[in-house]
């Protein structure tokens, strides 16, 4: 069986190809457009939310710092500062405990003195501080005092363990220790400026936790106060601003340590039994996080990156903190895009099912109404057919609701009633032998095919040269 090569659609089928091409046009149009549009909005609010964090964090870390910068002042200028013995020392405890009451972050207070000896008092009330001091279940302060041996000249370590009340538990026999705050940065920081400040961030070795050091020596002084401060915060603080589950961030030292990472048990490494560091970026188990490294991606902006066949969105904000000597911390964000726009696909998708729904509803309207039209067209065209072949016996009763389809229809049967007639007066001219009557009837004939209201018939007057009326038919004779 041959293929006919000029094989036309029907009309019935043109009709539905072409609504239900419109409406998966359509539907298609507003489902990306709408992914589109709420694609922009999710990554804006992601960045917000990159703001924010970027805003917590500082706030973080004022809310940390600024006390403590106050309470360093404050104890300056208490006698702490000239205490020379180790009673005179202890007579200050009730004030340097009250100062760090309610606050979880300061891990210690210490004082340096400029003859090299070195006070420091520190909350040891949780059972893994009480361990690392080896100190009495009711410990709840652990004091370490370092004086010189004025006849020897050695440096002996005194520590004493003190519960709530702060009633001494237990006094540790006198150690030689080479400790000397003097050569410690805080210590050669706090006598050059004239200001309470900060170190940059770094590993509390014996504590096992990232913190800095806030200092001050009073000027004209040696003698420096200065308060260790943990960061444990935030880590917690950077974990509460996840956008998705598959997120990284983290925060970043001027020298590239990490200070904060959402698995804050990834922070620092233990590189064996008695060497701990702080992790870099590249060391914190992340892949993402070392392909940033790798490829020096950690610049201030906006990032958008592939790895391993996963797209990524993020951002690179740097920020300073108060008294942390003018260096900048840095905090990366990453987010997965698929996770990012996991929402919007949801959205499209059922944009794509409400665009199906309304499809599958639309085709039997759609079908019905070109069969409609289509049945009355193919009537149409038979009978086209019928009067190309001068059969006139068929009425076309034919109606539509459709004006240009009824108006057609109208002209189709007023075509068929005008040849018919001018067929039969073709007819009854050929056997009409009075000339008179021929021009009436032919006169009456048109007057029914134009439906006019009058039809006058003139002939030419060979001799005159004029019109003459020969013939008149109006309405109101037939």
């Amino acid at each position: 069986m041959t293929q006919d090569k000029n094989y036309r659609p029907t009309f019935y089928l043109t009709i539905n190809a072409l609504f239900i091409a419109v409406i998966i046009f359509i539907g298609g149009i507003l489902a990306w457009h709408n992914y589109s549009d709420t694609k922009k909005i999710i990554l804006s609010e992601v960045e917000q939310e990159y703001d924010h964090t970027l805003v917590s964090l500082a706030k973080d870390f004022q809310h940390t710092y600024k006390p403590v910068f106050d309470t360093v002042g404050l104890l300056s200028m208490t006698p702490i500062m000239d205490a020379a013995t180790l009673d005179e020392r202890l007579q200050q405890l009730h004030l340097m405990t009250a100062a760090m009451s309610n606050r979880a972050e300061i891990a210690g207070l210490q004082v340096g003195y400029e003859n090299g000896d070195y006070f420091i008092i520190r909350p040891t009330s949780s059972r893994r501080l009480r361990s690392l001091f080896d100190a009495p279940d009711n410990t709840a302060f652990t004091v370490d005092n370092i004086a010189t041996d004025s006849a020897t000249g050695q440096r002996f370590l005194e520590r004493l363990f003190f519960d709530e009340s702060m009633a001494q538990i237990w006094r540790k026999p006198p150690e030689v220790t080479e400790y000397d705050p003097r050569t410690r940065p805080w210590y050669l920081q706090a006598v050059k400026t004239d200001r309470v400040a900060a170190v940059a961030p770094y590993l509390f070795y014996f504590l096992k936790e990232i913190g800095t050091t806030v200092f001050y020596a009073p000027a004209g002084k040696k003698t420096v106060i200065a308060a260790d401060v943990t960061l444990h915060q935030l880590s917690a603080t950077l974990a509460e601003y996840l956008p998705t589950p598959g997120s990284e961030i983290a925060l970043l030292s001027a020298d590239g340590y990490v200070l904060g990472y959402h698995q804050p048990e990834k922070n620092i490494i233990n590189q064996d039994a008695e060497d701990f560091k702080i992790a870099k970026l590249e060391e914190l188990g992340s892949n993402v996080f070392a392909f940033l490294n790798t490829n020096k991606l950690v610049q201030p902006g906006p990032l958008s990156f592939s790895h391993e066949g996963r797209d990524w969105h993020g951002s690179v904000r740097t920020f300073n903190v108060s008294g942390n000597e003018g260096k900048d911390l840095t905090l990366v964000m990453l987010s997965p895009r698929d996770e990012l726009l996991a929402d919007v696909k949801k959205r499209v998708k059922i944009s794509l099912l409400i665009t199906l729904a309304i499809l599958l509803i639309s085709i039997p309207l759609v079908s019905v109404v070109a069969r409609m039209i289509s049945q009355a067209l193919n009537k149409l065209a038979e009978e086209a057919v019928l009067i190309s072949r001068f059969d006139f016996n068929r009425p076309l009763p034919l109606r539509s609701k459709i004006k240009e389809v009824d108006e057609l229809a109208r002209s189709m049967e007023m075509m068929k009633s005008t040849i018919s007639r001018f067929l039969a007066l073709i007819k009854s001219l050929a056997s009409e032998q009075n000339f008179q009557a021929m021009l009436e009837q032919i006169t009456e004939e048109t007057l029914h095919v134009s439906e006019a209201d009058g039809v006058l018939t003139w002939l030419v007057d060979d001799a005159t040269n004029a019109l003459t009326p020969v013939a008149f038919y109006d309405q109101g004779k037939g």
